[in-house]
C-alpha cells in the first residue's frame, strides 16, 4: 500500500506551514452527543464494521473535503495486544499503524467504509511491524516541516470503564487535558473515547498552523458529517453535508450573496467601454519582464488603441459575421486587438505563433477570416491564403489616418460570436467552436 507514498496532507490552515515544526500545540474538546454516536454505531453494525472503522472513514471524508486531496494517509494508535494473554499485562505495547485512503471517483460512504474495513483488517494482520521499521523499509525522505508518511493521527479508545483493584495501590484516571504539555507532534491528533454513550474527542493541534476557532469548526463539521452519514450511508461523498444549517445559511446566503445581474444585451466591448467611462485613468493592464515593468496602459489608452484598430478593420471589410485572426505575442496590444475586433462588430480567432503552419492554415481557411492582425516579426511565418495581413504596428500608428468605415454603425449583439476557439484536433482536424458575447 505504501510502495508509492501519499502526498503531504495540506489542510488550508490559518497560517502557512513553517519550514521546521516547533511542536507547539493546544487541545480542543468536543463531545458528539449520544444520539449521533448511537446512529454511527448502528451503521457500523449494519455494514459489519466497527465504530472505529466508521469514524475513521468519516474522518477521511472530512480531511478530503478540507484539503481537496483524494489520496491520504492517517496514523492510527493501536493497542498492539492481538493475543488474549497480553490483554491484562501492564505495559506500553502501543504501535502506530499508517492507513491509506483512496477517495477517488466519488464513491458512496458505504463503498468507502468497505474499503476502510478491509485495509484496517489487513493492517492489523501486520500490527507487530514497528512504525520506525516501516519508515526505514520505505526509505521515507525526512522533512523538518512535517511528520513522515502522515500528518494526522487518531487514537480511538473503547476499553470498558471499570475499577482496577490492586492491593496497596489507589488508581484513578488522569485527564489528558490537565496533564497536557502544550505540544503537538502532528498537525492534528484526535483522541476519541466513548463515555456514557457520548463520543468525547480531544483534538490536539499544531498552533503554528491552526487557531482554536478553526479547530472548533473542524470538530463541528466532523459531527455534522457523522450525522449525515447516519441518515444515509448510501449517498456519495460529495453529497454529504459538513456544515450545520445555520452556518451554511450564513456562508451561502450572506457571505456568498455576491451575484450581480448581467444586462440582457451586454457585450464584452460594451462592458469594457462602461468601465472606461467610470475610470478612464485607472490602470487597465501592465506588462512585466525579468527586468521589471515594460508597459502600462490606462483604460482610456487601451480604449483609444482599440478604436484605431477597429477603424482599420472596418475599412478592410471586417464587421458582423466576420472573423479576425490574431497572430500576436502576449502583450498589451493583443488586448487592444481583441477589443478592436469587437468594436468593429467582428469576432476574433486566436492563432498561437507556436502552432504548426498546417494547423494555422486550416484555422484560417475554416474560419474564413478576411484579415489577420500580426506582429511584424511574425508576418513571414503566416501561411499563404485568401486573407489580408495587417501589421499591428500599422494599425496602432498614432499618425495613421482614420479610414472611412464601410459601416460606421456596425456593432455586435449579445448573441453574436465573440471569438472562435479550436479543439486540439488530436482525433482529426481541429473544430472551431463559436462563443457568443453572452456566454463569454
Amino acid at each position: 500500500q505504501f510502495e508509492t507514498l501519499p502526498p503531504v496532507l495540506e489542510l488550508p490552515g490559518d497560517r502557512p506551514r513553517p519550514a521546521a515544526q516547533s511542536y507547539r500545540g493546544a487541545l480542543h474538546r468536543h463531545v458528539v452527543p449520544v444520539s449521533v454516536f448511537d446512529a454511527v454505531k448502528r451503521i457500523a453494525r449494519q455494514e459489519g464494521a466497527t465504530a472505529f472503522m466508521t469514524f475513521l472513514a468519516a474522518y477521511q471524508v472530512l480531511l478530503s473535503r478540507y484539503s481537496g486531496q483524494e489520496d491520504l494517509a492517517i496514523g492510527v494508535g493501536n493497542a498492539n495486544r492481538p493475543r488474549r494473554e497480553l490483554e491484562s499485562l501492564i505495559g506500553f505495547f502501543v504501535n502506530t499503524l499508517p492507513l491509506r485512503g483512496d477517495l477517488s471517483g466519488d464513491p458512496t460512504f458505504r463503498e468507502l467504509l468497505a474499503q476502510v474495513k478491509q485495509r484496517t483488517i489487513d493492517s492489523y494482520a501486520n500490527q507487530d511491524m514497528p512504525f520506525e521499521r516501516l519508515l526505514e523499509t520505505l526509505n521515507v525522505e525526512r522533512n523538518l516541516s512535517h511528520t513522515p508518511l502522515f500528518q494526522t493521527m487518531v487514537f480511538f479508545q473503547n476499553f470498558p470503564e471499570r475499577n482496577i483493584d490492586l492491593a496497596g495501590l489507589q488508581i484513578m484516571p488522569v485527564s489528558i487535558e490537565g496533564a497536557h504539555s502544550g505540544t503537538s507532534r502532528t498537525d492534528a491528533t484526535i483522541f476519541a473515547s466513548e463515555v456514557k454513550g457520548e463520543l468525547q474527542m480531544l483534538i490536539e493541534y499544531a498552533t503554528d498552523l491552526f487557531d482554536e476557532d478553526y479547530v472548533r469548526d473542524f470538530a463541528i463539521h466532523l459531527q455534522q458529517l457523522l450525522g449525515a452519514i447516519a441518515e444515509d450511508p448510501g449517498r456519495r461523498l460529495s453529497e454529504l453535508e459538513i456544515m450545520p444549517s445555520e452556518q451554511r445559511k450564513r456562508v451561502v446566503e450572506e457571505w456568498n450573496a455576491t451575484a450581480q445581474p448581467l444586462p440582457a444585451e451586454a457585450t464584452m466591448h460594451g462592458m469594457f467601454e462602461a468601465q472606461v467611462a467610470r475610470a478612464p485613468q485607472a490602470t487597465a493592464v501592465v506588462q512585466y519582464a525579468d527586468a521589471g515593468e515594460v508597459e502600462r496602459l490606462s483604460y482610456a489608452e487601451l480604449d483609444a488603441q482599440a478604436e484605431r484598430i477597429a477603424a482599420q478593420l472596418r475599412a478592410r471589410g471586417c464587421g458582423p459575421g466576420k472573423m479576425v485572426g490574431l497572430f500576436l505575442h502576449r502583450k498589451p496590444h493583443m488586448l487592444a486587438a481583441m477589443l478592436g475586433a469587437w468594436k468593429a462588430g467582428a469576432a476574433y480567432v486566436p492563432l498561437d505563433p507556436s502552432y504548426p503552419a498546417e494547423r494555422i492554415a486550416w484555422m484560417l481557411e475554416d474560419s474564413a477570416a478576411p484579415v489577420v492582425l500580426a506582429d511584424p516579426e511574425l508576418i513571414a511565418e503566416l501561411p499563404a491564403g485568401a486573407h489580408a495581413v495587417l501589421s499591428i504596428d500599422e494599425a496602432l500608428a498614432a499618425d495613421a489616418p482614420t479610414p472611412v468605415s464601410t459601416d460606421a454603425n456596425a456593432s455586435a449583439s449579445a448573441e453574436d460570436t465573440a471569438y472562435v476557439i479550436f479543439t486540439s484536433g488530436s482525433t482529426g482536424r481541429p473544430k472551431g467552436v463559436r462563443v457568443p458575447h453572452r456566454a463569454a
